[in-house]
């Protein structure tokens, strides 16, 4: 009997070309867009369809309606949506189909990248991902990783994240009690993790963190069982080495990009967190994606319409962050003021990007926050009263007090020193302060 290929095997290739087929019809065949390979432009579409199917499971995850015919309901009304809004962009921009390509183009040159460094990206990315695709067996039922899988496995078979036992728990007080253990912050919780029971008299049980990643655990258990859920991790941890590959690329050339693909993806903190189902690597990889189309928005300013698709997805990936990392909204908050001031210096194209991609960051972020509390209040209550000890509380009134103050001196002479600051063209430099104090 032949030998079957292992399930295993399979997972990573479905997984990105499932979203590579979302993201194709929903880009379509970006018409005007100079890429450096076919493989960024492959990126791309990958991206574009995790961003949606992330964004559509979180939402029906959180109306306890993610069932595999809402899922494709969803994700196929959102395809055809997208398909309508880029044929109407396109028709206003004077290109009727997709193939004509006759639209302003960037007056800087794009060199390509030569097939001598695009082979061995590619090679290094599926050595990683062999590497990675080994989540150990353990990571299921141990420490925050059960958490996730044990949410997802949940979420794949009741279409919830909240756990309902109906059939054996019993909800008298001393029953609930008997179950209940103090953490340091004196929030009571189920044994062991953050299992919190919503009343006493009601058997309703909220799996703590937040939800993105059970989401993809739950897709992983959809089509392969219970048994690989933990495997969505290894996907982002590939992605995200994808994502930085094609943002350096953008920035500092193929040699940068290379370069840092190959330290980080076999960087021991990595391979760890590659196999660890927890939300580090999802992190990753929307917000080095969320980047890299801002930066793809930014350097594409002079074909408006196909820059505001940039700056559109690049803000829906940043704020995949409020449904990831309970920290998420000091990093938004950094990125947009620093992104911001620095695409809307005098005189250059890229200020009408920043507009289309403040709009949907906002809300984005606004409505990402209220499903992550809605489904994890009991964890945002745990977190704030570790974080926001009274210590901490008074430097950060003391910094609030002395920044404000700063500020008030400095509001009448904003324009001066704006014009200061744009001669220096010194905004990177404190984006990336600003981006480190808020890591």
């Amino acid at each position: 009997m032949a030998s079957q290929l292992p399930p295993a095997a399979l997972i990573l290739p479905v997984l990105i070309g499932s979203a590579w087929v979302l993201g194709r019809i929903i880009l379509g065949g970006l018409p005007g867009l100079r890429t450096h390979s076919r493989l960024e432009r492959m990126f791309l579409w990958v991206a574009v369809g995790i961003i949606t199917i992330s964004w559509g499971g979180v939402v029906l995850a959180a109306l306890d309606l993610f069932y595999q015919p809402v899922v494709l309901g969803l994700l196929s009304v959102a395809a055809l949506a997208a398909w309508l809004l880029r044929r109407r962009a396109l028709r206003t921009a004077g290109m009727p189909g997709e193939h004509l390509t006759s639209v302003a183009r960037p007056t800087e040159p794009l060199l390509p990248t030569p097939p001598a460094v695009t082979i061995p990206v590619v090679i290094l990315l599926a050595g990683v991902a062999v590497l990675y695709a080994r989540p150990a067996e353990s990571f299921f039922v141990v420490d925050d990783s059960a958490v996730y899988t044990l949410g997802g496995v949940l979420l794949a078979r009741t279409g919830s994240l909240i756990a309902r036992p109906e059939v054996f728990w019993k909800t008298t007080e001393g029953f609930v009690h008997q179950f209940m253990a103090i953490d340091p912050v004196l929030m009571p919780g189920r044994h062991f993790g953050p299992f919190y029971q919503w009343t006493a008299n009601h058997a309703a049980v909220e799996i703590g963190f937040l939800p993105l990643p059970k989401v993809w655990a739950a897709l992983t258990t959809w089509f392969f069982g219970p048994a690989y859920a933990a495997w969505a991790t290894p996907l982002f941890g590939v992605l995200g080495l994808a994502a930085l590959y094609n943002l350096a690329r953008r920035l500092l050339g193929w040699q940068a990009g290379l370069a840092a693909v190959a330290l980080l993806g076999l960087s021991l903190p990595q391979v760890w967190f590659a196999r660890y189902p927890l939300s580090e690597v999802h992190t990753q990889f929307f917000l080095l994606t969320g980047l890299y189309l801002a930066v793809l928005a930014r350097q594409n300013a002079e074909t408006p319409h196909l820059a505001r698709s940039l700056a559109f997805w690049s803000a829906l990936a940043l704020a995949a962050l409020t449904v990831l990392r309970f920290e998420a909204l000091l990093l938004l908050l950094v990125l947009a003021v620093f992104l911001t001031a620095g695409w809307r210096k005098a005189g250059t194209p890229s200020a009408a990007v920043a507009r289309p991609w403040l709009l949907t960051l906002i809300p984005a972020a606004l409505y990402g926050l209220f499903i992550a509390i809605g489904l994890a209040r009991h964890y945002f209550l745990a977190q704030s009263l570790a974080v926001l000890s009274p210590d901490k509380v008074r430097m950060g009134l003391i910094l609030l007090t002395v920044f404000g103050g700063i500020g008030l001196l400095v509001w009448p002479q904003r324009k001066v020193v704006g014009r200061f600051l744009a001669q220096l063209d010194a905004w990177p430099i404190w984006a990336n302060v600003g981006l480190l104090g808020a890591c």
